[in-house]
């Protein structure tokens, strides 16, 4: 699912120790909501991620999705606001 694989993808961001900015690029409406808003359980939408990012520092059992993303300070960047031809 492209959710799951999306927010995996947001958590090990979160767990990388460089100095790199933290930001995911995403196409579109759906996925910036989805990591914005989403009410969905973080533990529930990693529990088919590989091991080693089901249980990242700071994620408690109620975090949602949206929660999380905050918390780990991940900038969520629309390509689509960056290149207009994929509007």
């Amino acid at each position: 699912m492209r959710q799951r694989g999306l927010f995996a993808d947001v958590v090990g961001l979160s767990l990388d120790t460089t100095s790199r900015r933290r930001q995911v690029f995403v196409v579109g409406d759906y996925p910036v909501r989805s990591l914005r808003t989403s009410a969905r359980k973080a533990s529930k939408t990693l529990s088919k991620a590989a091991l080693k990012l089901r249980t990242p520092e700071g994620l408690s059992e109620a975090m949602t999705v949206a929660e999380f993303t905050l918390a780990a300070r991940i900038e969520v960047v629309d390509l689509k606001d960056l290149i207009p031809k994929l509007r």
